[in-house]
């Protein structure tokens, strides 16, 4: 989509205190410290601040493709334990949510993943130039239709 290529200005000391500070709060997460993220992350980077590692940021990634989804109740207490944990640090903060619930993008699930997708969402293998293109495509078509 023409967005940002390459490694995040991530904060990892914060994010880690806040995955331990939801953690305690009673909600499970995964931390991750090597995820490749698309243009729903560095999209609205990139039009907020001019580039997309123009400030420190904590990607925080909710599951919405593989089955099965969390309820929406999951996500609401994911958020109020981040904001908890927000609420403590000496920091303006903004806060931005992409993707996820706000659209159904025709990509593929676990359950209906052919076998080079299944690679790519189990296995991280990255997709391939024409691969790309053709899910962009499938993508605008879509958006188009």
């Amino acid at each position: 989509y023409g967005t940002y290529l390459g490694a995040l200005n991530v904060a990892g000391d914060i994010a880690q205190q806040c995955a331990e500070a939801v953690w305690e709060s009673g909600v499970d997460v995964a931390v991750s410290t090597s995820m490749d993220v698309d243009h729903g992350t560095v999209q609205p980077l990139q039009e907020l601040f001019g580039e997309a590692t123009a400030r420190p940021i904590v990607p925080i990634f909710v599951n919405s493709v593989a089955t099965p989804l969390g309820p929406l109740s999951r996500s609401r207490a994911l958020g109020a334990a981040v904001g908890a944990y927000l609420a403590t640090l000496d920091k303006r903060v903004l806060v931005l949510g992409s993707g996820g619930l706000s659209h159904d993008p025709p990509v593929p699930t676990l359950a209906t993943a052919p076998p080079a997708a299944l690679d790519r969402i189990v296995h991280g293998v990255p997709m391939t130039a024409e691969q790309r293109m053709a899910r962009q495509s499938a993508v605008s078509q879509a958006a188009h239709d």
